[in-house]
């Protein structure tokens, strides 16, 4: 489990639109805020990531970077994207159980037909850079 001023769990995920997104490479002037989400298949998700979305911006203004993160593979990740109306918001994917874990997420396993086969349970993490400059330091 994470606790207040801990060193964060390394994190490295490939983004929809091409890329990587890692913590580690992140520079914002204070917080990065990482939203972990169930994925493609849940309503309450799509709910709270189209707000997020429209947020992005003020998060940037006070010098927080967002990303948003799920299990789900690049085609259901698109999907999210794509069918949402996600335009702001970076989506990372490709989640993995271990990485999950060490973030202290909880891990369920599909009740219906369109859930992934595994996923991660939501969790939002506020990361201080000024703790993660001096870890690297």
């Amino acid at each position: 489990m994470l606790k207040p001023t801990a060193k964060t769990p390394a994190l490295e995920v490939a983004t929809v639109g091409g890329g990587t997104w890692s913590l580690a490479d992140q520079k914002p002037e204070t917080f990065t805020l990482i939203e972990f989400y169930r994925g493609y298949h849940c309503p309450r998700c799509k709910v709270h990531l189209l707000d997020l979305d429209h947020k992005v911006a003020r998060f940037k203004e006070r010098g927080c970077g967002v990303v948003a993160i799920s299990m789900d593979g690049r085609e259901r990740a698109e999907k999210s994207r794509d069918e949402w109306g996600i335009k702001n918001l970076i989506l990372g994917y490709g989640l993995t159980e271990k990485q999950a874990r060490q973030w202290g997420l909880y891990i369920s396993k599909p009740i219906q037909a369109t859930e992934a086969a595994k996923f991660s349970e939501p969790g939002m993490f506020l990361v201080d850079v000024c703790l993660l400059r001096q870890a690297t330091a």
